[in-house]
């Protein structure tokens, strides 16, 4: 009965070891996918961001040159991504503290993206046949780029930074 138990524990925590690698190979191969996407590499994080145009839910055309000189968070998110609904209302406290913050929506109905939304004090932009998210490399969200004041790509990957690490910086 022992060696049943001991083997039964050993087989759990290479069940676990495993299941961890696999995480780790997963978030490697979708940051190296976003990567190749926008045609850079790890080390060329200074990368123009690609240029866009979208309609925000206004109806007002906003272009990412719109935000020229100013550093930008831009976040791909979905009303249906629990996880990207929640950090809406956290990136207001970086709205609030100069950082210039756009959410684009990807592929839903106008009305879904406003009740999802709530009371943001940013852009969030429409994008509905997901044309920016492809040009991103977009796979996961919420995706996430900070793009610096020159236009260049200062960091990239699918999870929101912590908010306060951002304001301290």
């Amino acid at each position: 009965m022992k060696a049943l138990r001991t083997t039964l524990v050993a087989a759990g925590a290479t069940t676990v070891l495993f299941g961890a690698f696999i995480l780790a190979v997963h978030a490697h191969w979708v940051v190296r996918e976003v990567i190749v996407a926008i045609g850079t590499d790890q080390t060329a994080r200074d990368a123009p961001a690609p240029d866009f145009a979208l309609r925000d839910l206004g109806g007002n055309t906003v272009a990412l040159s719109d935000f020229e000189g100013q550093r930008l968070l831009l976040t791909f998110w979905a009303g249906w991504n629990r996880e990207s609904v929640g950090h809406l209302s956290d990136l207001n406290i970086l709205a609030q503290a100069g950082w210039q913050v756009v959410a684009v929506n990807l592929m839903e109905d106008p009305d879904r993206v406003l009740s999802a939304a709530g009371r943001v004090r940013y852009p969030i932009l429409l994008d509905p046949d997901g044309r920016v998210g492809r040009l991103y490399g977009v796979e996961d969200m919420p995706s996430v780029f900070l793009i610096n004041a020159d236009g260049t790509l200062a960091s990239l990957g699918t999870q929101l930074p912590e908010p306060i690490w951002l304001v301290s910086d």
